[in-house]
């Protein structure tokens, strides 16, 4: 979009020759002001207003994409079908808002409602579609897909209602809206041929959202059944009874989103497909955990790419573990929370712990202390290096630590291996790390002090990853194997569908 195609949208084109003289460019927008605006030569106070309140919208609208940055550039986004997933959010009583408060009041709380989810939206992936009234419209698979692409999709949902309600009227009253999703297969792009409606999309999917959102109390994030089928167990669903929606000529099956657990969940062995062409993946790892337990320690790669069963894999091989009597733990690395120090291990701690995303900080650290004595570690000098890693400010429950900065990291990933080891008392200790492709570099240091104090212990871990991930082979003193997936054959797929 250029500035003359930018003001001549907004009808105010009899400016182009006025913002061209003065070299205004589009991404300066937001930053001009009132008097800058005269200095140019707008002198309607009106004009001056719808300037303004377009540049802070051009400013906050994630749609407008740099075609020099954008990995699909607008120009190639010719109309095609696709699974897509629409989330659209919708401002709760704006009707009445708009009839209570003066047009330019109603036009700042647009504004900002439609920032604060364009922002949640955005971090998500998502791609929000052009605004229409009080309601945004953002598609979860266009024009860059992800595996999960239903899964941001809610977890969009579910922060959108908690950021619109910090938002007030003019009059101080919290903002609220609903939300609706589904997932289904759409026409998406330039499907009438114009510029103006180049990424619209076509189907019953955007409907499908839309009534559901018209069903939703304040705050509610409602979700088609298609939708639901996509969902990890991480996400805390309600089923609801078949509902009638207008237009549509059966009563249609939905779920609520209600929070996200806390914690990595994984569906039980009886609700994964069976385990199929397998068997010699399966031998490798009995041979090598064999050998673990003797005290030949053993790291074992398990590469491939998205969807080919690694998972399903390592599930099987859990399983046949049940009632061993070793030491069992798990580690999952999430696509959310790969900038986050330490995630992996953070939240196995605060399991461990009892720990809760509702608890005071003063409670989350009892729990820690409690922790820690059972494991043998004394508080007051764990404590002051555990605390940072885990969030919790410790205020003046520790002592103040002799180190700081990466020799604190470095005692705080000490007593964490320490405590590991300790808990198998002995016992054979089976270490499962799914997904280590989304590691950051602190969980890659706290893996690497672990595998340097298992040498000669009973101990094997197992790592799974896609194969463009190399960060922690090599990192190791330990013997590594690398078993790359290969795709099932013909009859084993076979047998699968």
């Amino acid at each position: 979009m250029t500035m003359k195609d930018w003001l001549t949208q907004l009808g105010l084109a009899q400016y182009i020759s006025d913002f061209s003289g003065h070299h205004i460019e589009l991404d300066m927008l937001g930053e001009l002001s009132d008097a800058d605006l005269q200095q140019i030569g707008v002198l309607s106070l009106g004009h001056r207003r719808k300037i303004l309140r377009a540049a802070q919208q051009l400013a906050f609208l994630p749609a407008v994409i740099d075609p020099a940055t954008d990995p699909i550039a607008p120009a190639q986004r010719q109309a095609e079908r696709r699974q897509l997933t629409v989330l659209i959010a919708d401002m709760v009583e704006s009707t009445a808002l708009a009839a209570r408060f003066d047009p330019e009041d109603m036009g700042w709380m647009l504004e900002r409602y439609r920032a604060a989810v364009g922002a949640v939206v955005e971090k998500y992936h998502g791609f929000a579609a052009p605004y229409l009234g009080d309601g945004v419209m953002a598609y979860f698979g266009y024009p860059m897909a992800h595996e999960n692409d239903a899964e941001r999709a809610v977890r969009a949902g579910l922060e959108i209602v908690k950021e619109v309600v910090k938002l007030a009227d003019p009059l101080g009253a919290p903002l609220t809206c609903r939300v609706g999703i589904a997932t289904g297969l759409v026409v998406v792009g330039d499907v009438f041929g114009s510029p103006e409606h180049k990424d619209s999309v076509v189907g019953e999917t955007p409907n499908l959202a839309a009534r559901l959102q018209e069903q939703g109390n304040p705050g509610q994030v409602l979700i088609s059944a298609d939708t639901c089928k996509l969902l990890p167990p991480e996400l805390h669903l309600k089923q609801h009874p078949p509902l009638q929606l207008k237009g549509l000529p059966e009563p249609v099956a939905y779920c609520e989103a209600l929070g996200v657990f806390q914690g990595p969940r994984r569906k039980s062995s009886e609700d994964l497909v069976p385990l199929l062409g397998r068997r010699a993946e399966m031998e490798l790892l009995n041979s090598a955990w064999e050998k673990a337990q003797q005290g030949d320690s053993q790291v074992i790669f398990l590469s491939g790419p998205p969807g080919i069963g690694k998972t399903r894999l390592l599930s099987a091989f859990a399983d046949a573990q049940k009632g061993q009597d070793i030491q069992l733990r798990r580690y999952y690395g999430s696509s959310f929370h790969s900038s986050s120090a330490g995630h992996p291990v953070v939240v196995a701690v605060e399991n461990d712990a009892g720990i809760t995303r509702d608890d005071p900080v003063e409670i989350r650290l009892n729990k820690l202390d409690r922790l820690l004595r059972a494991g043998g570690i004394d508080p007051k000098e764990a404590g002051p290096f555990l605390a940072p890693l885990l969030g919790l400010d410790a205020g003046q429950r520790y002592p103040v630590p002799a180190v700081a900065g990466s020799a604190a990291s470095q005692k705080a990933y000490e007593y964490l291996v320490g405590r590991l080891l300790n808990m198998s008392h002995g016992k054979p200790l089976l270490g499962l790390f799914e997904d280590a492709h989304f590691t950051d570099p602190t969980t890659v240091e706290l893996y690497q002090h672990l595998v340097e104090r298992s040498k000669g212990l009973p101990v094997m871990f197992v790592v799974t990853h896609r194969p463009e991930f190399e960060g922690l082979h090599g990192l190791s003193p330990l013997h590594e194997t690398i078993i790359e997936l290969a795709r099932l054959t013909k009859p084993d797929a076979a047998e699968l569908i």
